[in-house]
């Protein structure tokens, strides 16, 4: 059920000491007594992404986001994460996406590219006429050069909260105009989880998720019920249901501050809220991830 739907239970059953729901909506205002949010918390996400691009020493980093309530919670998190990291070295911009856009355009603009090409040509300008090489050299240095489309990029980091076809086309535009994960740290939301990640534009960017792993066993047993494949929900929901479970059969009145280590991600229920262990993940060549980044529950 959606957020109004558990706000019309919160409300029904809000003397009703016996009854816990566990709510899959994100919607935190329905953390109540007995209704805890257990569905995925964009800003614990936003949070563990943001401490591991501190890690990088990033000096420009720009956010990618749509027109809509999830682009502006990614945006607000953000914003607050900034504030509060009192980096007053890294400069944070932000590209909005709305419907109708020329996107093509909007992203050449963005890049900078005839400007990048320009100081690139000047730079090979001021190789052929230094004096201090010889011609062997300069044909090495030009050489080099004059394989690159830019010389510089104007971003050290860019997160990109978008999915499916939208954010292909995304990364498929910045890499056009020399903008890839081989020049510039490319991260992702966990809207990526659920995005088929083979194309090479892909390859060494990052992504964060609460899934440690997605259990192949558990995809081809869903498939053969569902005929489809699962989600990340599907795997959430899964390890939800065990948890409700351990819950039930333990001595535990109250579910607060429960850990849970599930089948595919772990848990802690902190003031109504689920909190789950938070990962980033790097993607590598035939859509295989690698964790280089994790913050625990206990931290979030």
């Amino acid at each position: 059920i959606f957020s109004d739907e558990t706000k019309a239970l919160k409300k029904k059953f809000e003397y009703d000491s016996e009854l816990i729901f566990f709510s899959l909506s994100p919607d935190f205002s329905n953390v109540s007594s007995n209704v805890i949010v257990s569905g995925q918390n964009p800003q614990d996400q936003i949070y563990c992404l943001y401490q591991n691009i501190l890690e990088q020493e990033v000096s420009k980093l720009l956010l990618i986001h749509h027109s809509d309530k999830y682009g502006e919670i990614v945006k607000d998190t953000l914003l607050q994460n900034y504030t509060n990291s009192l980096n007053s070295s890294l400069d944070l911009e932000f590209f909005e996406i709305s419907n109708n856009m020329d996107l093509n355009k909007k992203i050449k603009d963005l890049s900078k590219f005839e400007s990048r090409k320009k100081i690139l040509k000047n730079k090979i300008k001021l190789i052929q006429k230094d004096p201090n090489l010889s011609k062997e050299q300069k044909s090495k240095q030009v050489k080099k050069m004059e394989r690159q489309l830019t010389d510089t990029v104007p971003f050290d980091s860019i997160i990109i909260a978008s999915e499916g076809d939208k954010l292909l086309e995304i990364l498929s535009h910045l890499a056009f105009y020399d903008i890839n994960a081989d020049n510039t740290l490319i991260y992702g939301t966990s809207l990526w989880e659920d995005t088929k990640k083979l194309d090479n534009v892909y390859i060494n960017s990052f992504f964060v998720t609460n899934l440690k792993r997605r259990s192949k066993e558990f995809a081809d047993s869903y498939k053969d019920v569902f005929s489809k494949d699962p989600v990340s929900f599907n795997f959430h929901l899964f390890d939800l249901i065990e948890l409700v479970k351990e819950f039930k059969n333990s001595a535990m009145n109250n579910p607060e501050n429960m850990m849970f280590k599930g089948k595919f991600s772990s848990s802690q229920i902190k003031s109504g809220l689920m909190k789950r262990e938070t990962f980033v993940k790097k993607i590598k060549k035939n859509g295989q991830l690698e964790i280089v980044f994790s913050c625990k529950v206990d931290v979030l």
